[in-house]
């Protein structure tokens, strides 16, 4: 269901998807993704790029959706800052770079103390199958 609505700025009937971030998003947020370059958002079309999406990859949008991404990159958004279906491209790519690149909004459940803390955790999480969790992580 919260599929049908963009990701990053709520509007609807969404067609594109950042398959490596998990988050379905409209035209306008998906130019933006383009620019912060393939290392940090793989856009692909819903439409048009029909070889890549594999029932693995479509279950793996159904079970996480924008909503449980979003909860993760998006779980410390303060409402003043969020992006509106009518904003201009300069605040989109701010807005996208600050969520996505920067990790500003992300929220961060988890408080390891050092990086071998949390190499575990990510092992633990994958031999779960916690899909989410293993995001966050």
């Amino acid at each position: 269901e919260s599929n049908r609505i963009c990701a990053d700025c709520k509007a609807p009937g969404p067609d594109w998807a950042s398959i490596n971030l998990c988050v379905v998003i409209c035209k306008k947020c998906a130019g933006q993704h383009r620019s912060l370059g393939p290392r940090d958002s793989k856009v692909r079309s819903l439409k048009m790029d029909a070889s890549i999406w594999s029932n693995e990859l479509i279950e793996l949008f159904i079970v996480i959706g924008n909503k449980r991404a979003n909860s993760f990159w998006a779980g410390n958004l303060p409402p003043d800052e969020e992006l509106h279906i009518d904003d201009p491209a300069e605040k989109r790519i701010a807005f996208i770079t600050q969520k996505y690149k920067e990790g500003k909004f992300r929220k961060t459940p988890f408080h390891y103390k050092t990086k071998e803390q949390l190499n575990k955790a990510l092992c633990a999480a994958v031999v779960k199958q916690d899909v989410l969790e293993t995001l966050m992580l």
